[in-house]
């Protein structure tokens, strides 16, 4: 026969409920759980697209064979040419990369004005004598690319300003434009000279990050290029 509840012995459901919600709401150790941890990120998986290669009477299957470009050459030099579908995997890719690495931020800014900070911004390198002419490089600080210079030999206050990196890069339409040029706002000076008559100087620059650089020359007695 059932017995009576006298307030004194819980019935064994209503026990059953007590004991679980105390479960969940303390841990074995009787402190309150932690909070849920925010999902991970979710890599992308690039698709398998079998290709088959037969070569010398052998064959070989490569399954990521379509993230290669076959116009790669071209893609190389115009970015914005890219495959559509290769260009969404990898923005995929970049896309998990700086969510995975968001916590990093603050290190990652940290280390940087560490490095930087032990790097002198506005230095020089020592002047190298041709002819009449000391040329030289230097750099400004808060920039990032050279200022080509030359002086008459022995006269340092005659400056003359042969290329100046920081303003080529932002006068340049790729780094200006960056979306519409497909560049993503890169720009590199690779070499630079001047001829034997000290009329023109000639420097090279990657407006894209494919390592093609292209070849300007400026003629120093008019300043034509």
């Amino acid at each position: 026969m059932p017995q009576p509840f006298d307030g004194t012995h819980l019935p064994l459901a209503g026990a059953l409920i007590i004991h679980v919600r105390d479960r969940t709401a303390r841990s074995s150790h009787g402190h309150l759980p932690e909070a849920p941890r925010p999902m991970s990120p979710t890599p992308p998986i690039a698709p398998r697209k079998p290709l088959t290669h037969t070569l010398h009477g052998r064959s070989r299957t490569d399954d990521y064979a379509w993230l290669k470009d076959e116009d790669w050459q071209q893609v190389m030099r115009d970015p914005s040419l890219l495959r559509a579908d290769v260009r969404a995997y990898l923005e995929a890719e970049n896309g998990y990369t700086e969510a995975v690495t968001a916590p990093l931020e603050g290190l990652r800014a940290a280390l940087f004005d560490e490095f930087r900070g032990r790097i002198r911004e506005d230095d020089s390198s020592v002047p190298a004598r041709d002819g009449t002419w000391e040329y030289y490089e230097r750099y400004r600080e808060g920039g990032q690319h050279p200022v080509v210079c030359r002086r008459p030999a022995g006269d340092p206050a005659s400056e003359e300003i042969l290329l100046d990196g920081d303003a080529e890069a932002v006068a340049s339409p790729e780094v200006a434009e960056p979306a519409a040029t497909g560049s993503g706002g890169y720009y590199r000076i690779g070499d630079s000279g001047h001829s034997l008559d000290h009329r023109r100087f000639g420097w090279t620059a990657d407006t894209n990050g494919s390592e093609f650089y292209t070849l300007r020359v400026k003629d120093l007695d008019t300043g034509r290029r």
